[in-house]
């Protein structure tokens, strides 16, 4: 009897245990769809009224409402900027929002990884700034990935390292095979990060400069956003 008695106790825990579990299965659930749809909502209310101001900034760059005088020209030309890189922002946090929620799929193929890094647009953006781009990418040389997806890791890689190196340094970019997988390198001669700050490199908005004086600009998204597209990939 005493063992019975612990047996039905045991079974009400379990029992307990187990609603309390679907419970806050179905609370994680509600939040995470509330989430996404605050995030699409509200992504999608603020393209709107942005897309009628970049309109209104190019007319009156135009002249099309009048003459526009040097002193007018700076604001507006500051305006146009900032107008494109909230709606940067907004197009990360809808593509960070996708990957964390697990609704990405991927279209895995085989990628020319070769064509792709031996001339992309993005090294225009580096010779402006007179940094050099060495590419060490054996020719033909292809990965298994989502092209799309790993192109957007690129980009954020790229970018990155041309933000962040001095004029005239060299940004290189390395391939090779190693068994079964495949190793890709973007190595910069910038300044690099401090030890203290990695741990939190690929946190969401984090920048090591600080936002009050910072002046290289972006969304501070980049790097979580190739974190998970790499996760995504068992990379």
């Amino acid at each position: 009897d005493g063992s019975g008695g612990i047996w039905s106790r045991f079974k009400a825990t379990l029992k307990d245990q187990l609603k309390e579990s679907q419970q806050k299965y179905r609370e994680a659930k509600e939040i995470s769809e509330m989430k996404d749809s605050f995030v699409s909502v509200v992504s999608h209310e603020l393209r709107t009224p942005l897309t009628t101001i970049k309109l209104y900034v190019n007319l009156l760059k135009s002249g099309k409402f009048g003459a526009i005088r040097e002193k007018q020209g700076k604001p507006l030309n500051i305006v146009n900027q900032e107008t494109d890189r909230l709606s940067n922002l907004i197009e990360d946090i809808l593509h960070l929002s996708k990957l964390e929620s697990k609704k990405e799929a991927l279209n895995i193929k085989e990628f020319n990884f070769y064509d792709y890094a031996i001339e992309n647009p993005l090294y225009e953006l580096a010779r402006e700034k007179g940094i050099k781009i060495k590419t060490n990418v054996p020719k033909g040389f292809t990965i298994k990935a989502d092209g799309e997806k790993f192109k957007l890791v690129f980009i954020n890689l790229i970018g990155n390292a041309i933000k962040f190196t001095d004029k005239k340094g060299m940004i290189t970019i390395s391939a090779a095979n190693d068994k079964d997988k495949s190793i890709i390198s973007i190595k910069d001669t910038g300044k690099g990060i401090a030890k203290e700050h990695i741990p939190r490199l690929f946190d969401k908005f984090f920048q090591v400069e600080n936002y009050m004086i910072r002046d290289k600009g972006g969304t501070g998204l980049g790097l979580a956003i190739a974190k998970r597209i790499v996760d995504l990939h068992h990379g």
